[in-house]
């Protein structure tokens, strides 16, 4: 119970930091730049812990290098995602003078490294869990950097993959979904449910997280579960999000790994 308070004590102090008239008139005069004069400043680290703002919320970001952010989107394509620092900054649904800045918070202490950190986040790339009081954008950085807020918390800790893929859950889902091979692979998995039912396609209930050649991949907007649909609307899998989210990464990086060797 403790963990849950304290991942909800951190949204709350988020929101109070965010809202604090002084710290809203810094980043309206003095601490924020643009993305592409923040990339040329040379001010950027990487590992750094990178903010934007909408509103009185906040989004988080770690600096990767080359250019890229690591952070949690959330949304019609949510997912750990590693993007160009330019995609990170417009990733707010405002498009006001102080969303599109980009603002460095500083750690006096760290548990893990720099490069740790971001290995640490490019481990958890594809994953797709994203929820505001429990798995929020903050909570991943911080987990990046200082070991809190971490599936560890609720589950068995998995160890960190040095060679883990920076694509998208979309380029995993495309790669996937249109070779027959794979795709019958993914729909075999024993660990997730394949019987085929015909759909409506998911206009009212469904949000579509990605889409290929007329193949879907759906989360349910009331139980969070997933499903992937062929081009006809009929179901060919469903399960928990995780688990799905999971399989892919898993298939994928498999097959990635085959091609390297």
């Amino acid at each position: 119970m403790k963990i849950s308070i304290d991942k909800l004590g951190s949204v709350f102090n988020n929101f109070l930091d965010a809202a604090s008239i002084e710290n809203i008139l810094n980043r309206c005069c003095e601490e924020g730049e643009r993305a592409s004069l923040l990339e040329m400043s040379g001010k950027l680290v990487p590992g750094d812990h990178l903010y934007i703002t909408y509103g009185i919320l906040t989004h988080h970001g770690l600096y990767s290098g080359d250019g890229k952010v690591i952070h949690y989107k959330k949304g019609k394509d949510k997912g750990i995602i590693e993007v160009p620092i330019q995609e990170f900054a417009e990733d707010a649904p405002s498009r006001g003078f102080i969303s599109k800045k980009i603002y460095i918070r500083k750690h006096e202490t760290r548990k893990f490294s720099r490069e740790e950190s971001i290995e640490r986040a490019r481990s958890r790339v594809g994953e797709a869990g994203w929820n505001l009081l429990v798995n929020n954008c903050e909570h991943f950085i911080e987990w990046c950097i200082n070991g809190k807020f971490g599936p560890e918390e609720t589950e068995t800790p998995q160890p960190v993959r040095q060679q883990s893929s920076t694509a998208t859950l979309r380029e995993k889902f495309n790669y996937i979904i249109n070779d027959e091979y794979l795709r019958e692979k993914l729909f075999t998995a024993a660990s997730l449910a394949n019987l085929k039912s015909k759909t409506r396609g998911g206009k009212v209930f469904w949000d579509d997280i990605c889409e290929s050649s007329g193949w879907r991949l759906q989360q349910n907007k009331l139980t969070g579960h997933c499903r992937i649909i062929d081009p006809q609307n009929v179901r060919r899998l469903w399960g928990a999000e995780k688990i799905i989210v999971k399989t892919l990464n898993e298939l994928y990086e498999d097959e990635i790994l085959k091609e390297e060797k």
